[in-house]
């Protein structure tokens, strides 16, 4: 008895091989659709989030995070037994919720000392401006340790989150760019026991939404990077000079969305 063997022929094998290259395409085309979309959506968080700040002021009079008489509107998160006056200083636990403590009304984020740029996030959470329950505190006791999605909003990309700080006025100093970085909006990878500063956008990218939402350069205007921290992101340390390195692979800048609380850029 003869056995026949069955093959596939050399237009069937092609017919696989398309299918599975087509496939493989689609894969690799949606995954960059997701990346793009992701990080079209760092300007439009930066944004809510200046804008939520806009609205809180005129709601309220003051920023969010400065509000001094905030524990009159949702509480106080010590208990009620204020560890100063007006309870600017950190609760006593890490309350989670609408109770919070107050700011001291100087008009900017006393950093050092009252967690206010972590009150801010508390405030407008509790205000209903923006989701999320945070804890009003810095982390591990550390003025700037942020722990993005518990004192701070978590960032569309993995492992990346938003923080609030006052650095003010800075010249070119090796690490900022020449400018004013009062109340300035910083989106980055998350750090242990710090900021996040760590580097989370290609230049490529950086520069897209440096280009569309302000002026396509790293040192001057309102959307900056830090030259320190990511050092492969940029070409100088001069904010005249300085441009998106763009030779640069893999992920190489911090974004800084400066004077948060005016909006000066947008999408």
């Amino acid at each position: 008895m003869e056995r026949r063997q069955e093959a596939f022929s050399l237009v069937e094998v092609a017919i696989v091989i398309a299918i599975i290259g087509l496939l493989a395409g689609g894969i690799i085309g949606g995954q960059a659709l997701i990346g793009n979309a992701k990080v079209g959506r760092v300007i439009i968080d930066a944004n809510q989030y200046a804008e939520s700040m806009k609205m809180f002021k005129q709601q309220y009079a003051y920023l969010p995070g400065d509000f001094p008489t905030a524990t009159e509107v949702w509480g106080r998160a010590d208990g009620g037994t204020p560890i100063t006056s007006n309870c600017a200083a950190p609760a006593t636990t890490a309350s989670v919720g609408k109770t919070t403590c107050n700011g001291n009304g100087n008009g900017t984020f006393a950093v050092e000392t009252d967690n206010e740029p972590f009150r801010a996030w508390q405030h407008l959470s509790a205000a209903g401006f923006i989701g999320g329950n945070y804890t009003g505190i810095a982390a591990s006791g550390v003025a700037h340790h942020t722990i993005p999605g518990s004192n701070a909003p978590k960032g569309p990309l993995d492992n990346s989150g938003f923080f609030l700080w006052n650095w003010g006025n800075v010249g070119d100093d090796g690490t900022f760019y020449a400018g004013d970085y009062s109340i300035t909006l910083a989106f980055g990878a998350t750090t242990a026991n710090s900021w996040p500063q760590g580097e989370v956008l290609s230049s490529t990218e950086a520069q897209s939404i440096d280009t569309k939402a302000d002026d396509g350069a790293p040192g001057r205007g309102a959307i900056r990077t830090i030259f320190s921290y990511s050092t492969s992101c940029t070409t100088s340390t001069s904010s005249t000079t300085a441009a998106y390195a763009l030779s640069s692979t893999g992920p190489a800048c911090t974004m800084l969305f400066t004077q948060t609380y005016r909006g000066r850029w947008s999408e």
